[in-house]
């Protein structure tokens, strides 16, 4: 009986209707806090950590360390790619999830420790630090509800290569980055079209995607999205762009 229902993405108000509920929903996405310029730079935090890494162009995993996250098909494309890139490094970033020994594992067998290397869960500065040491994010998931990283790196300016279920089709649409099947072949073809580019080129992606985030996903746009949704239910009258009723 509820007056309306409100969901993060185009995908969820699928799931919705597909339960048999035909209820209003209210499509409104999270909100995120848009780095400033100087943030952006603020790559001091993670260079003291990481020294030997302050060479390398990085592409940046940071999420948990869950199987479904997609790290074994990553890690299985990089493990192809990082003999013609050697100029590259993986960082793997975030809480372990059940999945980390399993990774640790993989990298030892595939001779792989020297080129990806895993941080554990950054906070505050140090993550904001780690966005802006970071040329490319990564999350090849198998299934995301609305992904806070992706919405992260998209306001850190950052190329992203997703998949079909981190439900983000925008920002590939908004030329902010590239799509890949969650699989090994897939990923490894789509990073290799990512690290090929110039940094002038993923400089620009990562710009369209940081306007993206600034025009559609800040928390003023939200909080006003919100605020409509609310005047609607009580005062009535015409829904706002949001809703969706069929």
């Amino acid at each position: 009986r509820a007056a309306c229902l409100q969901v993060n993405s185009l995908r969820e108000l699928a799931n919705v209707r597909r339960y048999g509920l035909t209820n209003p929903v209210a499509v409104v996405p999270n909100g995120v806090t848009i780095p400033s310029e100087g943030q952006l730079r603020t790559r001091s935090e993670f260079d003291r950590e990481f020294p030997e890494l302050a060479e390398k162009k990085i592409a940046l995993f940071l999420s948990r360390l869950h199987e479904k996250k997609g790290l074994r098909h990553l890690i299985e494309a990089w493990s192809r790619l990082r003999r013609g890139f050697t100029d590259w490094h993986l960082v793997v970033a975030g809480p372990d999830d059940g999945f980390e020994g399993a990774i640790r594992a993989i990298l030892k067998a595939r001779d792989l420790e020297d080129s990806v290397t895993l941080t554990g869960p950054p906070h505050g500065e140090a993550e904001q630090s780690a966005f802006a040491a970071a040329d490319v994010f990564v999350l090849p998931s198998f299934s995301e509800g609305f992904s806070m990283a992706v919405l992260e790196a998209l306001a850190s300016g950052l190329p992203i290569v997703i998949t079909p279920g981190c439900n983000f089709e925008e920002a590939t649409d908004a030329g902010a980055g590239f799509q890949a099947e969650p699989n090994a072949e897939d990923t490894e073809r789509v990073l290799r079209d990512m690290m090929l580019m110039t940094d002038e080129e993923r400089r620009e992606m990562g710009e369209r995607g940081r306007n993206l985030v600034k025009q559609r996903y800040t928390w003023d746009r939200v909080a006003e999205d919100m605020l409509e949704v609310y005047q609607w239910m009580i005062e009535g009258g015409d829904p706002p762009v949001c809703i969706v009723k069929d």
